[in-house]
């Protein structure tokens, strides 16, 4: 009987404690703004918890034929029963890319210990949505469109390297001319560096004996991330044009009589708008191999070709040569680095001047003969990676000989200047001796005596002023050596407000490029400082893993990656920005630098 007591009060535990469970499953629900959409349209989901403001957005589970993107959160106060309570909206995007029904959930997260569970929801993807109900709607005929007009995107491959340069070719295919106001959709990807599609070049194909003009715009893009990506669709916008009627003289009709079409799909207007898409594409950004990756290897992927040059080759001390070095064939000529020049003795070596385009760079350097030691520029290497052989390749230049006229007269004039240095020093000895006076001096007044001074005595408390002025700059670096954190977070915030200041002198002056250049370093040193990591190492893959010590990251993680792409965007990229763009992007580092600097603790994971 007692056994029996024993294991009814077991089972009462059990039931109560799935009751609480179950409690904490009804506090989040999803819900979706579209039931029914077609293939490539979105829909937007939305994951509500009703528990608590701070509940990170969850991970959603891979389903086959989905698409999802993280959106932004909204947080907001809700009345239940009387009662307030916090709550917090994640929004994600939905893109399906097949037709079919798809069931997203139950969707399982767990949260602080306890676990939350939504109820399942359906999204229909159909071609064509269904007819509403009531009275049938009169339309004119439709035509199969996409027989007449449609776009096709040329990616070579869809597995690449980091900072591989892959060309895109999309292709706006018509058996009509008269299209009118293109406008195409730049990628649309953190992870990518993108340069906007070229004007348009005409061609004219026959397919099964129908003519076709074809619209080819090129671009090109690189990833900076490594690991696979979804990019979204590209959207081409236009306007299809009432034809105009043949004039003497005017364009040949190389087309196909589409006056039927005309009449039925524009009507009587004089155009007609129309938007395509292209379907999203996966690619899969492989990282850099690091075997047999070369020392002199910073960066440049792609199959190139390199040479060196100088001139002139025979100069006196304290005049210059130049140093050509040209690069060209194929690849990624936006992130070449310049060649390093190792080794060189008796010269000064000026910064670079850097002259880049789509297939070429040329680096110059000027060089100033310091000294008669300055007798050749010693051989330059340049290493890049080959994706195609899938290999480190160096071509080495070099070394040039310079020829340094009276190279035996310089080299004594420099030897004469050593010994008139030493016997200067040997005067300034000489001079500081103090020999026997010959004269009685000045006289002064008896019992005139310095000590009784009022300023000699003023004197004395400065040996106790610099004792506790060092005492105090000790105990302060004591602290420092203590308290490494505090040391490095004084450290960066003191070199971002000295950048910070530079990059507004570079945006009142005008001098965009050299803004976002001074701005990307900013914050790159800043996260390097606060993290302990080299600058150069900092980008998006770090900033993913930054965690700030009792705070959520999720809002400051969005803004440095938009610092990121800001800057990206007008350093390797053809697009203008504005003064007003400037002054937004300083704004946003400025609040992001104020917030972090508040954070005692910032740590890479």
């Amino acid at each position: 009987m007692y056994d029996m007591k024993r294991i009814a009060a077991v089972v009462y535990f059990i039931f109560v404690f799935q009751a609480s469970v179950a409690a904490k499953d009804i506090n989040i629900e999803a819900a979706l703004d579209k039931t029914s959409v077609s293939p490539g349209r979105q829909a937007s989901l939305s994951i509500t918890c009703y528990e608590t403001a701070d509940m990170p957005a969850p991970e959603l589970p891979f389903i086959k034929g989905l698409v999802f993107k993280y959106i932004k959160s909204l947080k907001r106060i809700i009345t239940v029963k009387g009662q307030e309570r916090n709550a917090v909206t994640h929004i994600y995007r939905v893109v399906p890319l097949e037709e079919r029904t798809f069931t997203i959930g139950p969707l399982v997260f767990e949260y602080g210990g306890d676990k939350y569970i939504t109820k399942e929801i359906l999204l229909r993807v159909t071609k064509k949505p269904s007819a509403p109900s009531g009275k049938k709607r009169a339309t004119r005929k439709k035509f199969e469109i996409s027989k007449s007009i449609y776009i096709k995107m040329d990616i070579p491959k869809r597995t690449i390297f980091m900072n591989e340069k892959i060309p895109v070719t999309l292709n706006l295919i018509s058996d009509w001319l008269d299209l009118e106001d293109i406008i195409i959709s730049e990628f649309s990807s953190a992870h990518l560096i993108s340069k906007e599609f070229s004007k348009g070049t005409v061609e004219i194909i026959d397919e099964d004996g129908v003519n076709y003009a074809v619209l080819k715009y090129d671009t090109w893009f690189f990833a900076v991330e490594t690991g696979a990506f979804m990019i979204e669709p590209i959207s081409v916008k236009f306007n299809i044009a009432r034809r105009r009627e043949k004039t003497s003289g005017g364009e040949p009709d190389i087309l196909n009589d589409n006056e039927k079409f005309y009449k039925e799909f524009i009507g009587a207007a004089d155009s007609r708008s129309m938007k395509l898409e292209t379907e999203p594409f996966k690619i899969n950004v492989l990282p850099l191999p690091t075997k047999n990756m070369p020392e002199s290897f910073k960066g440049a992927v792609g199959s190139f070709t390199f040479d060196a040059e100088v001139h002139p080759k025979k100069i006196r001390l304290g005049e210059t040569v130049t140093l050509t070095m040209k690069i060209g064939g194929s690849g990624n000529f936006t992130m070449l680095s310049v060649p390093e020049i190792s080794g060189l003795e008796g010269a000064e070596i000026y910064d670079p001047m850097v002259m880049r385009k789509d297939e070429s760079a040329v680096f110059t350097q000027v060089i100033k003969a310091e000294s008669s030691k300055f007798s050749s520029i010693p051989g330059i290497i340049f290493s890049y990676f080959n994706p195609d052989k899938k290999e480190y390749v160096s071509v080495s230049k070099g070394p040039f000989i310079i020829d340094l006229i009276d190279g035996e007269k310089v080299k004594a004039a420099d030897e004469e200047r050593e010994s008139t240095q030493t016997l200067d020093r040997d005067e300034n000895i000489i001079k500081d001796t103090i020999g026997i006076k010959d004269s009685s001096g000045r006289l002064r007044r008896i019992n005139s005596y310095f000590y009784r001074n009022p300023g000699f005595i003023a004197l004395q408390s400065i040996p106790i002023i610099v004792f506790f002025a060092a005492f105090a700059v000790y105990r302060r670096k004591l602290f420092m050596l203590n308290n490494p954190e505090y040391a490095r977070r004084l450290r960066a915030l003191k070199k971002a407000r000295i950048n910070i200041r530079k990059t507004e002198f570079l945006m009142k002056h005008g001098a965009p490029e050299k803004f976002y250049e001074m701005l990307f370093r900013t914050i790159q040193e800043y996260l390097g400082t606060r993290l302990f990591l080299p600058a150069e190492g900092v980008a998006g893959e770090v900033v993913d893993v930054m965690s700030v010590e009792g705070g959520d990251t999720t809002r400051i993680k969005e803004k440095i990656k938009n610092i990121f792409s800001d800057t990206y965007l007008s350093k390797y990229t053809t697009v203008k920005m504005e003064k007003s763009d400037m002054e937004a992007i300083l704004k946003n580092i400025k609040e992001t630098i104020d917030f972090l600097d508040t954070k005692e603790s910032l740590r890479a994971g």
